[in-house]
């Protein structure tokens, strides 16, 4: 099967309307214009609670994030009731108030309750294979693990414009991705990462999560799997050998890991300063919050050692080129007091009717910094 057929596969809608066991389910995509310094994100969502499947909803977000001046990171998000909705797999359309997601194009127009809009008309490449997590694709058909996730464009480029409060941005040939992911809940505790903005490997592109599980009362330790393109090879670190890293650390704004493969191990370490970090509330089926600490403009270093001598083939390294996302249900499992404090529900204002009849938040999304004064004050 070529490439952009089985994305077409990918792509499509796994929510099935009217069951009663709760769904979460994104398509997202990211780009990075480097020579602007600017980076977009943008999601489209079905949640659909448990036990009341009559309460669905479509979700589309989008956030700017610009490295030179954090004050410019603005984030918006419109809800719609799923009735209203286009949820099409064949082909993949899927069209929540006035935005559409239809690959390889999607375009889209977000409003605030203040009137502040970003919009966006966009066209992605789908040439390079769609990456499937789990090593067994059996693991996509059972009821565990709860979240999965597929990357059918992990190395595309993007074309066409974004406008933030009015100001056009045009967008030419820039790197970015789409994604995918489904299940009865978020993950429990993860980072998350991608890049194929490489300041020194043109051409090679990187994704990788480590995650934990909770099962009742019992919190697993982190399990790992990374892809790394480079040099015209896939290398893949999803067998069981990759399952448990040799070493992580996930911090509110940093992650680091060390990931054994069989043929090669992999090190890294993404981070970013917490200006360039926003928060997103992510609710799940059963009614819980993640925090979803996220940022499209983090910094991100990469070595590749040969095994088993441990001989370092290849280095990487991007500045305000990855996208690391943090998320968590449990703040305490950062092990840092003053982190987890940071993350507190009541920063989330509930959403307002706008004017378009759609959802929204109420105020604009807050950066880690800012989220650090307000607890003070």
């Amino acid at each position: 099967m070529n490439s952009i057929h089985e994305s077409a596969r990918d792509n499509a809608v796994m929510w099935v309307p009217g069951s009663a066991k709760g769904h979460v389910e994104s398509f997202f995509m990211k780009f990075n214009d480097l020579g602007k310094g600017i980076a977009v994100w943008l999601k489209f969502t079905i949640y659909s609670p448990k036990g009341r499947p009559e309460d669905a909803v479509g979700e589309v977000w989008a956030i700017f994030f610009d490295a030179a001046d954090p004050e410019n990171l603005i984030g918006l998000k419109e809800s719609y009731p799923i009735r209203t909705c286009t949820l099409s797999s064949s082909p993949v359309r899927i069209v929540m108030g006035d935005n559409v997601f239809e690959p390889p194009r999607t375009k889209g127009l977000l409003r605030d309750a203040e009137g502040t809009t970003i919009a966006w008309d966009l066209f992605f490449t789908e040439g390079a294979p769609s990456l499937h997590h789990f090593p067994s694709e059996r693991l996509y058909t059972t009821g565990l693990p709860k979240s999965k996730a597929k990357s059918p464009h992990p190395d595309s480029r993007f074309r066409g414009w974004v406008s933030v409060g009015g100001t056009r941005v045009d967008v030419d040939d820039v790197p970015g991705m789409q994604g995918h992911n489904w299940g009865q809940e978020h993950a429990h505790h993860y980072a998350w990462g991608h890049c194929n903005a490489f300041e020194n490997k043109p051409g090679a592109y990187f994704e990788g999560i480590v995650s934990k599980v909770k099962i009742g009362p019992v919190v697993s330790n982190f399990f790992s799997l990374a892809f790394l393109f480079v040099d015209g090879r896939m290398i893949r670190f999803n067998s069981p050998l990759s399952l448990v890293p040799r070493k992580t650390e996930v911090g509110i704004d940093r992650w680091s890991f060390e990931i054994r493969g069989i043929t090669h191990d992999l090190e890294g370490e993404l981070e970013a300063p917490r200006s360039l970090f926003t928060v997103l509330p992510y609710y799940n089926p059963d009614g819980a919050l993640s925090y979803c600490i996220n940022s499209k403009i983090a910094d991100i270093r990469l070595r590749l050692l040969s095994r088993p001598r441990g001989r370092v083939e290849v280095e990487l390294h991007g500045k305000r080129s990855a996208a690391l996302e943090i998320c968590t249900k449990e703040p305490r499992l950062f092990g840092s007091e003053a982190e987890a404090a940071l993350l507190d529900k009541r920063m989330f204002s509930d959403l307002v009717r706008l004017p378009s009849g759609s959802w929204g938040l109420r105020s604009p999304l807050r950066n880690l910094e800012k989220m650090a004064d307000w607890k003070k004050g």
